[in-house]
């Protein structure tokens, strides 16, 4: 890995999907997801659907296992909002 790091601020899905595709290119440096979920990037408009109907577990709304963030060396990272 080199000393850069790139720090993504938002863990939608676009934001999920762009971590993954730089290390899909090659880069080597240190990747962070920064948002104010709980829990890894998912997808949102099964969740307020599928998911609140009761079609699908929470588990199929992620969009990679958490063990994936992991394996590629992504920081998850979580800030909390400010109410202001």
């Amino acid at each position: 890995m080199t000393n850069e790091t790139i720090a993504i601020v938002g863990a939608g899905q676009a934001e999920a999907t762009l971590a993954s595709r730089l290390r899909d290119f090659g880069y080597k440096g240190r990747l962070m997801l920064i948002g104010d979920a709980h829990h890894p990037p998912y997808q949102r408009p099964p969740l307020s659907k599928t998911y609140l109907s009761g079609e699908w577990p929470a588990e199929r709304l992620l969009l990679f296992p958490p063990a994936h963030w992991r394996d590629i060396g992504v920081d998850l990272s979580r800030c909390a909002r400010s109410s202001g």
